[in-house]
């Protein structure tokens, strides 16, 4: 049944399409006739002109007479010289003339600009009086009505004859062309007459019911075909109403009683007439308005009257206006050409309406097989007409996808599995078989290779994200991701077969990088199905030194872009644990817990999952590094850096916390000093790496570590969690404990990483040498406490010999900078040393002096005397006594 109405349907629209090729056949050659007609009667006149008697004109004109058309007025200037190498009779030797004829066509003349004034008073006037003359038909209809006056059969007839009278009158005008402003009252009378024959009929058929509903019909559609043979005569005015018309048409008398084989060939017909019409006097302004009709009339028969046996019949109507648009503008399509966008609109529109009626069909085996047929088409017209047609498989392969991405079978069974693979296989295979064969044919390769790029990896997704979990193919381990590893080889096996065929093409490098693309997406896409969640990001990140790899060996630009996307991918997977570190971060500063992320797979594993992405990034960049040292080189590094240090924290929390949350556990005073001394580590091997391979990323990585490691002696051990008054236990005995790791180590640190700064042209002696004293200072007080509270400092009241023993530190403290101030040379620390001498004194006669009493107060004074005075004797003798010598010998 379907193949009968198939048959039926292609007869019907190619015998309608024969039709109106020989009419418009027909018409090209009147035109040629014309031309020539044009071109004969220049000649002869030519020639009289210069005397050739030798010639029988009277006979030739006689001949030209007796065509049916009378000589058209020339549209050309014939400038001429005619040689005659020998002049004889036309019957005995016509061929002995010979012409030489230059024609140029005239000058397009330039339009008159017509006024305001002239607009209002010519134009303006006979448009109002056609819309009167068409409104009086109505009024005098309603004026009968309301008095009852004329029965409906005779207002009918009236309204008829009064709009055939206008017709008659206005061809009456036409041929009278001395009448002024001709061409307007015609065009306006013709308009009020059509109008008048289109409300009569609608009269007759809707209101009074006189006509049956096919009748008027088939009347209203003959007025259209009056409406456009008149058009040719008056006009584009004309063919608008004609248009507004035959749109209208069915609308008016009511589809409701009209089959879709009947309505759907009427709106075929009055389509196919426009075309024609709009090819012939380029009135390319209503060419979209006319698609807009016949898609409006597709898509209200889809939403109200559509049965399952109309997609035959709509999907032929279709293919018969795509047919239509593209032989009637095949021969004047270029690139600002106004039939392009007809083209574009209308085959592209009509693709996805072919789409919607399979939906609303239910997706029948007719309409995947029509489907089919049209996107056979649509590849083909691209083949032939890259420029203009190279969008249509687009279209049809996007429409094809959504088609099967709605597709639900009515039950769920293996049967329906089965026929969904099959049909997306039939469509993927329709598509990327071609697309490849026009690839090795170079006929527009890059839009066929990345239809293919689009295509295979579409109809992949889909099929997973339909069929993954049917049973379909259960039994088939790893199916997808051995899949998705085939179309990788198979693109592999496309770049090296176009390296090869494409030797020294203009487009070898962009095939190449388009196919090298594929075979990314599909690796990623393989190792997204099958690994888990926790170890994709691995995969991701090592696919990017391997094509970091390749970009050396080979010359493809999209290499360093695929690798960027890759290492976006690995970020953003990497996002979960950004949040969990922004979350660890705010319990460790003020004890948060924000919840922004639950899961903690990376954890688990440090090693495998930040320290294989560490290599493959560092790998990655030095890789490039070899062709250039760009911005994305130093982002990799500082990409690698960070990983590296979060693997480290990550695992030193493993030591510390076996079998235990290592996250959200309170890290202790030890635990603290030994992660800060490893920061310090890190950054120093940072600074070092950055001066010996000249890489400032590594060292801008070694001062933003050293600042965190600084960050946290000062905020937590000093501020919010020192051991001086949080219970903290201190391993170890006085001066070698742990309080080493906070205060005592970091100094060394401090010093060579002051070092490493002074080598980049960095600056911070001052502020660097503070810290140090600092640290050094609270050290030697800690110590103290921890000598009298061992264990933990937090416990047991100060005793006397507490506090005197902190005086005798300070004393020796300060003794010891200036000593080291002296032998250095060096001022600030002397000036340490005397900041320190002057603490000592305050808190001997501040504090000392209220708080001891007995000896303790006395060794306290002497002390700090003899300290006094010796320390005024060294800076006399070993500081300004030098300075006194230099300036002698000066």
């Amino acid at each position: 049944m379907f193949l009968t109405l198939l048959l039926v349907g292609l007869f019907l629209i190619a015998t309608i399409i024969i039709t109106w090729i020989n009419l418009f056949s027909s018409n090209k050659l009147n035109k040629e006739i014309t031309h020539l007609k044009s071109i004969i009667f220049d000649l002869i006149s030519l020639l009289e002109k210069k005397g050739r008697k030798s010639i029988d004109f009277s006979s030739i004109k006689k001949t030209l007479s007796s065509l049916k058309e009378t000589r058209p007025e020339s549209s050309f200037e014939i400038e001429e010289v005619i040689e005659i190498e020998k002049i004889a009779e036309v019957k005995k030797a016509p061929s002995n003339i010979s012409t030489k004829r230059i024609i140029k066509k005239q000058t397009p003349k330039k339009r008159k600009k017509i006024n305001l004034e002239e607009q209002f008073a010519t134009k303006l006037p006979v448009w109002i009086g056609g819309i009167a003359l068409a409104l009086a038909s109505l009024f005098m209809v309603k004026y009968s009505i309301e008095k009852n006056l004329l029965s409906p059969e005779i207002r009918v007839t009236l309204g008829g004859f009064f709009g055939f009278a206008l017709l008659v009158v206005s061809n009456f005008i036409h041929n009278k062309p001395k009448i002024s402003n001709s061409i307007r009252i015609v065009q306006a009378l013709s308009g009020a007459g059509i109008t008048a024959l289109y409300g009569s009929l609608f009269a007759a058929t809707s209101v009074y019911a006189l006509l049956p509903s096919f009748v008027g019909f088939i009347a209203m559609a003959i007025v259209t075909v009056i409406a456009v043979v008149l058009s040719l005569r008056h006009g584009l005015p004309i063919a608008v109403l004609g248009l507004i018309g035959g749109f209208m048409t069915p609308a008016l008398i009511g589809i409701e009683n009209l089959s879709s084989i009947l309505l759907f060939s009427y709106i075929y017909f009055v389509f196919s007439a426009l075309v024609l019409l709009i090819n012939n006097k380029d009135w390319w302004t209503i060419s979209i308005p006319s698609l807009i009709g016949v898609f409006t009339w597709v898509i209200v028969w889809l939403f109200s009257d559509f049965a399952p046996n109309d997609n035959v019949v709509l999907t032929l109507f279709l293919v018969g206006i795509i047919a239509t648009i593209f032989f009637f503008t095949k021969d004047k399509i270029n690139k600002s050409s106004p039939s392009v966008l007809l083209n574009r609109i209308g085959i592209g529109f009509s693709i996805i309406l072919v789409g919607f009626i399979g939906q609303k069909s239910g997706f029948a085996i007719n309409d995947w097989t029509m489907f089919g047929l049209i996107s056979i088409a649509g590849i083909t017209l691209a083949w032939f007409d890259k420029k203009l047609y190279s969008f249509v498989p687009w279209i049809s392969m996007i429409v094809n996808m959504v088609m099967l991405a709605v597709w639900e079978g009515k039950t769920l069974t293996t049967i329906d599995n089965e026929l969904y693979a099959i049909v997306m296989c039939v469509f993927a295979i329709l598509y990327i078989i071609p697309g490849i064969y026009f690839v090795f044919r170079r006929c527009n390769p890059k839009l066929w290779a990345v239809l293919v790029g689009f295509a295979s990896v579409g109809y992949y997704l889909l099929a997973y994200y339909k069929l993954h979990e049917t049973n379909l193919f259960e039994s088939i381990s790893f199916f997808w991701g051995g899949l998705a590893l085939v179309f990788a080889l198979i693109s592999v096996h496309l770049c090296v077969t176009i390296k090869d065929v494409y030797k020294k093409h203009k487009n070898r490098e962009v095939l190449i990088s388009i196919f090298t693309v594929i075979s990314t997406i599909f690796i990623s896409l393989g190792l997204t199905i099958e690994l888990e969640k926790e170890f994709l990001s691995v995969a991701i990140i090592l696919q990017t030194l391997v094509l970091a790899w390749i970009n050396n060996k080979v010359s493809i630009k999209v290499l360093k872009s695929l690798i960027q996307i890759l290492v976006i991918i690995f970020l953003f997977l990497l996002l979960p644990q950004v949040l969990l570190l922004i979350q660890l971060t705010a319990f460790s500063l003020v004890e948060a817990k924000l919840n922004l992320q639950a899961s903690i797979p990376i954890v688990k594993w440090p090693l495998f999952q930040l320290g294989i992405p560490a290599i493959a990034t560092i790998g990655t960049s030095y890789l490039l590094r070899l062709k250039e040292n760009s911005n994305f080189v130093k982002f990799l590094e500082f990409v690698a850096i960070a990983l590296t240090g979060v693997m480290g924290y990550y695992l030193m929390r493993h030591v510390f916390y076996i079998d235990k949350d290592i996250l959200f556990a309170k890290a202790n005073f030890f635990e603290r000093g030994v992660m800060t001394n490893v920061l310090f580590a890190y950054g120093l091997f940072c600074f070092i790496i950055g001066r010996y391979f000249n890489r400032k990323s590594f060292s801008f990585s070694g001062i933003i570590l050293s600042g965190i490691a600084l960050f946290r002696i000062l905020y937590f051990d000093f501020y919010i969690d020192s051991p001086l008054y949080s219970h903290h236990q201190i391993l170890g005995g006085t001066g070698l404990n742990s309080l080493l790791l906070p205060y005592g180590i970091p100094i060394l640190w401090i010093f060579f990483i002051n070092k490493e700064l002074k080598k980049i042209n960095m600056n911070l002696n001052k502020f660097l040498g503070g810290l140090a004293l600092l640290f050094a200072f609270a050290l030697i007080n800690l110590n103290v406490r921890e000598f009298f509270h061992p264990e933990f400092l937090d416990i047991g009241n100060e005793m006397a010999s507490e506090i005197y023993s902190y005086s005798v530190a300070w004393l020796l403290f300060g003794i010891g900078l200036l000593v080291a101030g002296i032998i250095k040379k060096n001022q600030v620390v002397r000036y340490a040393s005397l900041a320190v001498m002057i603490l000592t004194v305050g808190k001997v006669f501040l504090y000392d002096a209220s708080e001891l009493d007995g000896l303790y107060r006395v060794f306290s004074f002497l002390g700090l005397g003899v300290s006094l005075i010796g320390l005024s004797y060294f800076y006399t003798k070993f500081v300004f006594e030098d300075k006194k010598k230099s300036l002698k010998k000066r």
